[in-house]
């Protein structure tokens, strides 16, 4: 992994179960993508890709 980021409520500092993460190599996505379903501390967890490189193409064309 190069980068984690946990998304947390602004007021309350708790986090909102959601975390972003920026994996070094494509291998690492499609493992984590397989864990989908999984149970972590009794909680089914989902792995989705982000928009990121949609969005910033979608934004670098509108620059232009």
């Amino acid at each position: 992994m190069n980068d984690v980021r946990l998304i947390t409520d602004n007021k309350t500092r708790r986090s909102k179960g959601i975390a972003y993460i920026e994996f070094h190599d494509v291998e690492s996505v499609n493992l984590a993508m397989g864990l989908t379903g999984q149970r972590l501390l009794g909680v089914p967890i989902l792995v989705q890709p982000s928009q990121a490189e949609k969005n910033r193409a979608s934004a670098n064309a509108a620059a232009a």
